[in-house]
């Protein structure tokens, strides 16, 4: 299964995720492309280095992680991907979506699997997003 899965910022959940991914043997089974929003890409937390980040989901994939909004508009018209899971999906991301805002590479992504009647899953991480 050739699955496009999306990193944003909800940066106290990266480890969670990547520990996921590194040990569970049916995740090592998939052909998975990572895409990472911008801030993903360039900031440096108190909880992982930016470029630790990538080179973890790099090592996982054995492929370069998209980090632009560049790379990330070759998903629409190659559409090879059965399905777009952003985990986690941050409440900035989740507003993206229902505004029809595609400013960033995951937002775009979303956007581009949408359009070729694919299934996006969404995995919303937020502290806030019941308040509001």
């Amino acid at each position: 299964m050739k699955i496009l899965w999306g990193i944003c910022g909800s940066f106290c959940n990266h480890q969670a995720i990547l520990n996921l991914l590194e040990t569970s043997e049916a995740m090592k089974q998939l052909d998975i492309q990572f895409v990472i929003s911008e801030n993903c890409a360039e900031c440096d937390t108190r909880f992982m280095e930016s470029t630790q980040l990538i080179q973890r989901l790099e090592k996982i994939s054995g492929k370069k992680v998209f980090t632009s909004i560049v790379q990330a508009e070759t998903v629409g018209p190659y559409a090879d991907y059965e399905v777009f899971i952003i985990a986690p999906c941050t409440a900035s991301t989740l507003s993206h979506l229902a505004n029809g805002c595609y400013d960033h590479s995951v937002a775009l992504c979303a956007k581009a699997m949408l359009r070729n009647q694919k299934p996006v899953v969404l995995a919303i991480a937020s502290n806030d997003i019941l308040s509001a």
